[in-house]
């Protein structure tokens, strides 16, 4: 009768019973025997946010380590539940702030994963080790990121945490982020001089994730800071790939607009399966435009050879050898003026007047003008 009194007082937050029920000789941390969990008082007092009573069972010897049969230590439970006060009484006495369960989830990975800033700063302040790792791989920072707390992410940079180390499958903070489409975090993160091109176990950058992402502002973010937009990851996708399979139209746009750079014959099947307002022949006559420039400026820089000659199926007749190439561009390049200069402007976004300084033709600068083929010909230029 004693014990489930204990137990009931301690649901209920019945202090005064709790009080007489305390004076007596039991085990207070005998677990409540129709209680799945096979909690004690303590857990059942926490579960309620009974402060009063958690204080009362702590001041009388309650285990505030001790585990549930799910391996709950009172500190988790109460940091899962959000309850601050419950969680600044156990830290203050005694609550161990590294324990780990059988999957490794520590108490502050915990506070991570659901996102108490509060308790987490508490646990910090209280030495926890931030850099702990479950058995998936995952840290504190990692947790935090993967369910877009970036109020903790910021925090746990600020106590620095490692943001070098990946899960299992070789995502590291950056890559999840950008995986998420969780701008806020990705910015916190990039704003610590991170590499923005690191990859997973199958070559995939941040900004190839961020494609397949509903968040262009992640695109903007990391090209901002340096990722390289046109390297492919083990399949030999980039970043446009997966934007075309993953049917991201913002996020097409975007790339296009700061010179992604494709392969018809490699993606013309994502092209096809895209059902967006892309126009896949503006899209096309943008690339094949852009490598009409290439051939222009090597030829004008007396480059005899060009390995992408048959990357588009505009200029597919062209080729570095041939006698009839100045012949073969301007007619290209007249089928195009004729034929799909409205998709083309709609296509590309900006102009540069730049281009007018280059040594090519009237009629191309006039159909080439626009700020992601001008990338292309301005890297020509200094590198040939």
């Amino acid at each position: 009768m004693d014990y489930a009194m204990l137990w009931q007082a301690s649901r209920l937050g019945d202090t005064n019973v709790l009080k007489n029920i305390l004076k007596k000789d039991i085990d207070i941390d005998k677990p409540d025997e129709n209680d799945p969990r096979n909690c004690s008082a303590l857990f059942l007092a926490i579960a309620q946010e009974h402060k009063e009573c958690v204080k009362l069972l702590i001041d009388n010897g309650a285990d505030v380590n001790m585990k549930d049969a799910f391996e709950m230590t009172p500190l988790k439970y109460a940091s899962s539940n959000r309850l601050k006060d419950c969680t600044v009484l156990l830290l203050d006495n005694g609550a161990d702030v590294n324990d780990t369960s059988s999957d490794g989830m520590t108490p502050l990975m915990t506070f991570s994963y659901f996102g108490n800033h509060d308790g987490m700063r508490a646990l910090l302040n209280r030495g926890a080790n931030i850099d702990l790792i479950d058995s998936s791989g995952y840290t504190a920072l990692l947790h935090a990121v993967q369910h877009g707390h970036s109020k903790c992410v910021k925090t746990l940079i600020k106590h620095n945490a490692n943001m070098h180390i990946a899960n299992d499958h070789g995502v590291t903070a950056l890559l999840l982020a950008a995986m998420n489409g969780d701008h806020e975090s990705l910015k916190v993160i990039l704003d610590q001089n991170i590499n923005p091109n690191i990859s997973d176990a199958e070559g995939n950058t941040a900004l190839m994730l961020a494609a397949e992402s509903e968040s262009p502002e992640c695109i903007e973010e990391l090209i901002k800071y340096g990722a390289h937009i046109n390297v492919m990851n083990s399949h030999m996708k980039n970043a446009f790939t997966l934007a075309l399979q993953s049917k991201r139209v913002d996020n097409i746009k975007l790339l296009l607009k700061h010179g992604a750079w494709f392969r018809m014959s490699n993606q013309r099947h994502s092209l096809n399966n895209t059902k967006s307002n892309i126009n896949e022949k503006a899209v096309a006559i943008s690339m094949s435009l852009g490598h009409i420039a290439r051939m222009t400026v090597r030829r004008l820089l007396n480059q005899r050879q060009c390995h992408s000659c048959n990357a588009f199926p505009l200029i597919a007749n062209v080729s570095e050898n041939s006698d009839e190439q100045d012949d073969s561009i301007e007619a290209e390049i007249e089928k195009v003026e004729t034929r799909h200069y409205d998709d083309l402007t709609d296509t590309c976004s900006s102009f540069y007047a730049n281009v007018r300084k280059l040594q090519l033709p009237t009629k191309l600068k006039d159909l080439v003008l626009c700020k992601d083929l001008f990338s292309i010909i301005e890297t020509e230029m200094s590198t040939d």
